[in-house]
């Protein structure tokens, strides 16, 4: 995230981070199938309230079905909206 966004890098570098978890995640979906991550979650120093969690998809496969779900999703409204004009 540091290397991605110079805002996350000065946020992170001002050390108001509380406790970070860095930990790979793998979640099944039924369309998909398996569906891996790399999952980030740190919570603010002066409000534990505060949390920001991050799932980070991998490249490896993950990108790909996520991808072709959006392409499925948007031709499925695409095709709706098409139906709905006709009427």
């Amino acid at each position: 995230m540091c290397q991605a966004s110079s805002e996350f890098r000065e946020f992170w570098d001002s050390h108001e981070i509380l406790d970070a978890i860095d930990a790979p995640k793998a979640l099944q979906c039924p369309n998909l199938g398996i569906l891996n991550f790399d999952f980030v979650s740190f919570q603010h120093l002066n409000d534990t309230n505060l949390t920001v969690s991050i799932h980070v998809p991998h490249q490896g496969g993950t990108v790909g079905k996520m991808l072709q779900l959006l392409i499925d999703y948007r031709g499925r409204q695409s095709e709706s909206l098409e139906s709905s004009q006709r009427v």
